[in-house]
């Protein structure tokens, strides 16, 4: 017949109210109440073996025997996997949200920085416009002004031309014919 050795105790502290606790090795992974803050806890993997088990503070605390096994003492457990997991699922999908956002930030930079160059573009080609617009309008305004001019010169040759027509009329000059 082999002979057992005792299991050694474990001291780690509560992870709600940080009170220390001691317990044996076999008692890790299993379901127990703080005796400090009294919330439920599981037994963490070894932090500290020790022989020193009396010291002050420390309180010795033993496993829920039936609760460890039961489907109501691994929801406790489980739903903090879950809730771990669901963290960690949240992290990445915020981490890549930022990511996206990020290169939406530059996008939008860019896109910016393009519509600015359009329409310096677009106020340049409007300023030549109006400057070809300008200069249409002031030479439509001197044809206007030459053609007036040359109207009432037209008119001043044709009265010129009709009062040399109504002088010769009156001298009636004879041809001779040669």
């Amino acid at each position: 017949m082999a002979i057992q050795k005792p299991p050694k105790d474990i001291v780690f502290e509560c992870p709600l109210c940080s009170g220390s606790l001691v317990t044996d090795s076999t008692e890790i992974g299993k379901v127990v109440d703080c005796p400090h803050c009294r919330k439920s806890m599981i037994i963490p993997k070894s932090t500290g073996v020790t022989d020193d088990t009396e010291a002050p503070g420390v309180r010795r605390i033993i496993a829920r025997p039936k609760m460890q096994s039961s489907p109501q003492a691994a929801a406790p457990a489980a739903n903090h996997s879950a809730l771990i997991q669901e963290i960690e699922a949240l992290k990445q999908s915020l981490e890549q949200s930022q990511a996206e956002t990020e290169g939406l930030r530059e996008e939008l930079q860019l896109t910016q920085e393009q519509a600015c160059r359009s329409n310096e573009q677009l106020e340049s080609r409007v300023a030549a416009l109006q400057r070809h617009l300008d200069s249409s309008i002031q030479l439509s305004l001197a044809r206007d002004a030459d053609d007036q001019k040359l109207k009432i010169a037209l008119a001043r040759l044709e009265s010129g031309a009709l009062e040399v027509l109504r002088h010769l009329a009156q001298k009636k000059p004879v041809l001779k014919p040669t």
